[in-house]
C-alpha cells in the first residue's frame, strides 16, 4: 500500500502522513483523526465524493482540486485558495 505525506505549502512542514489507497483515503484518515490539515498543498487533489466534514483546510492550496461530491460541511475553509477548483454537487 503506497505511503502518502500531506505537507504545507509554505514551509514543506509534515502534516500528516499514512499507508492508504489513495489521497482522498489519506484525507479522510487524517480528518478521522482530528489532523489539522491547516495550509495544506493540496492543488490538483482528486478529492471527489470525499467525507471532509469538519476538516481543518484553512489556509489550504485547493487550486484546480476536483471536489465533486464531496462532504465540507462545517470545514475550515478560511483563507483556502480555491481558484479552479471544482465543488460540483459538494456539501458546503
Amino acid at each position: 500500500m503506497p505511503e502518502f505525506k500531506i505537507t504545507a505549502v509554505l514551509d514543506g512542514a509534515l502534516l500528516f502522513e499514512c499507508e492508504a489507497e489513495s489521497l482522498k483515503e489519506a484525507l479522510e484518515m487524517a480528518v478521522a483523526k482530528k489532523a489539522s490539515l491547516s495550509g495544506a498543498s493540496l492543488s490538483g487533489a482528486s478529492l471527489d465524493g470525499a467525507n471532509l466534514f469538519r476538516a481543518s483546510l484553512s489556509r489550504a492550496n485547493l487550486d484546480g482540486a476536483s471536489l465533486s461530491g464531496a462532504s465540507l460541511s462545517g470545514a475550515s475553509l478560511s483563507g483556502a485558495s480555491l481558484d479552479g477548483a471544482n465543488l460540483f454537487r459538494a456539501s458546503l
